[in-house]
């Protein structure tokens, strides 16, 4: 569920940025298909699809679109500070518990 949230806050906190030519949001729904597809399961993400931008290990589609908000709200003047990235699925287990 991090991955969905997350990448569901990034599109929501871009929806006022305008987008560069090069990257424009098919929707405002994270796009998860083709993890399902390839068998990946929420929390159990293999590192391989995995990237780190700022101290924020994140799915790689996830952390290009958190990539693009970050430099937005640089160039904006605005510093954002990320509270939580992606967390396993034990990480999440043990904070509901």
């Amino acid at each position: 569920m991090p991955v969905i949230i997350t990448s569901l806050l990034f599109a929501v906190a871009l929806a006022g940025v305008p987008s560069p030519v090069e990257y424009v949001p098919a929707s405002d729904k994270a796009f998860t298909a083709d993890l399902e597809m390839d068998g990946y399961t929420n929390g159990r993400m293999d590192v391989a699809r995995m990237m780190t931008f700022r101290g924020c290990t994140l799915e790689r589609d996830a952390a290009y679109t958190y990539a693009l908000m970050m430099e937005a709200a640089d160039r904006d003047g605005v510093r954002l500070e990320p509270i939580d990235c992606y967390r396993t699925f034990d990480h999440q287990k043990a904070a509901y518990n």
